[in-house]
């Protein structure tokens, strides 16, 4: 089974295209902090969604938003002048909002949607309800 969830800050803007027979799809990148490493190191992969999840994110995303994704990894390796480099991808098959900068009021953009994009099932008319992260870690508000 090849899936993968990660958890990151899309690393630029999303780059939105439609390839010659009409699919939407939408590229970007994902830097995810290593939890346990004592030299606070970041992975970095390149993030590939196609159909109604590239128009999501598209619409609703951009660089240093905080999201969650599942999707497929896909290794590829390309050579560049005699040497030889190896390209960790991920197909994107869900994403979702996992939170949002902290922004000052007059520079929101995104209408008053929050959402989660799915293959299948997302529709771009839905309401979504507003979770707003206030960056407070104190887990002594959790119900469990």
């Amino acid at each position: 089974m090849n899936k993968v969830f990660l958890s990151g800050n899309l690393t630029r803007d999303v780059d939105f295209k439609e390839s010659q027979s009409g699919t939407a799809y939408a590229k970007t990148g994902l830097a995810v902090k290593r939890i346990f490493s004592k030299d606070d190191e970041t992975d970095f992969f390149n993030l590939t969604a196609f159909g109604r999840t590239a128009e999501f994110m598209q619409k609703y995303l951009q660089k240093g938003s905080r999201v969650l994704v599942e999707g497929k990894i896909q290794i590829s390796t390309n050579e560049v002048n005699g040497e030889k480099k190896t390209y960790t991808d991920i197909i994107i098959d869900n994403i979702e909002f996992a939170g949002s900068k902290k922004i000052d009021e007059s520079e929101k953009q995104a209408p008053q949607k929050k959402a989660y994009a799915h293959n299948k099932n997302y529709n771009a008319d839905m309401d979504f309800d507003i979770i707003e992260n206030d960056d407070d870690d104190d887990i002594s508000n959790f119900p469990f």
